[in-house]
């Protein structure tokens, strides 16, 4: 994914590692608040991932931060026009 949209966009995504565990996703923020060559992180957790493992990485990033929350195989939320019942809350 991150080859891909690296294509599209201005600035390289660059995979780092699928965190499983608290201390993985802390030291991948560590690494990424440290490297002046990093404009920010991108996320992309499944629906059921368990949000308290990223609760002390997160609180120390000091970078911008983007999470994609989509299920597997759907569109990202608003890159297409939304639907008057979206739009409504339907």
């Amino acid at each position: 994914m991150a080859q891909r949209l690296s294509a599209v966009l201005p600035y390289p995504l660059k995979y780092k590692v699928t965190a499983k565990s608290s201390a993985e996703i802390t030291q991948v923020i560590k690494e990424a608040n440290y490297d002046d060559s990093c404009a920010g992180i991108v996320t992309w957790c499944h629906t059921f991932s368990p949000s308290k493992m990223w609760i002390n990485g997160l609180d120390m990033l000091q970078k911008p931060w983007l999470h994609f929350a989509t299920q597997y195989n759907r569109e990202i939320p608003c890159t297409r026009e939304m639907t008057p019942e979206e739009i409504a809350g339907e």
